[in-house]
């Protein structure tokens, strides 16, 4: 079974064979009707190729639009969910006979898109190991606020223990300053009584008061 199957016109090699070429060179096999042995039956061996391929690259060039057989080979992978079209630079998207000229289409030559369109379809590689092609697979970007919010989420549902020790020494030092504020708030009063006090003897005629209240006590001693 190929990573690949290519479906062409022989009339222009030149593309597949780049591109045969291209692939094999990162590691995926890659059948085209070039591997077809003498006395085999051509279209059962080319049916059986692309049913069993991993995916199918169809090439459309100035005469493969017009073939028969490249057209119902794109319509076989399609509807098996496995057609990566591509297109020569001769061609447009409105030379492509329908629906296939609606499908989005890179060029034959550019492998780095072709590639990406394989790993969509989950193709990698079958001669690179199998660490390589977990690495090769694309990985979501993280995203920062994401990442903020399951941090949260950690630190909610394993809160770090609390230190006993150090719960009684902040309770027992917020006890020792509650009782400090006590005092300065109960010295303050004194002191406010205090000063009280000696204005209302500065008042006038509060000593006339004071000495008639002498008199009347050493009179009553008398």
């Amino acid at each position: 079974m190929a990573d690949v199957f290519i479906s062409y016109s022989k009339g222009e090699p030149v593309p597949t064979k780049w591109l045969a070429a291209a692939l094999e060179a990162r590691g995926y096999t890659v059948w085209w009707d070039t591997n077809v042995l003498t006395g085999e039956n051509f279209r059962e061996k080319i049916l059986r190729e692309l049913a069993n391929a991993k995916t199918v690259i169809v090439i459309w060039s100035k005469t493969s639009v017009n073939s028969e057989w490249v057209i119902s080979e794109a319509e076989l992978a399609k509807r098996s969910r496995k057609l990566v079209p591509v297109r020569t630079r001769e061609i447009e998207h409105s030379d492509i006979p329908p629906p296939f000229g609606l499908l989005h289409t890179d060029l034959y030559d550019d492998l780095e898109r072709i590639i990406r369109a394989l790993h969509v379809l989950r193709v990698y590689p079958t001669l690179v190991s199998k660490g390589a092609i977990v690495a090769q697979e694309p990985r979501p970007k993280a995203n920062p606020l994401a990442s903020a919010a399951s941090a949260r989420d950690q630190r909610v549902k394993h809160p770090p223990p609390i230190d006993r020790n150090r719960q009684r020494e902040m309770v027992s030092t917020e006890l020792l300053q509650a009782r400090a504020a006590g005092k300065e708030a109960r010295a303050a009063a004194e002191e406010v009584q205090r000063n009280q006090q000696v204005d209302d003897l500065r008042a006038p005629g509060h000593g006339d008061h004071l000495f008639r209240l002498m008199v009347t006590a050493l009179s009553d001693r008398r």
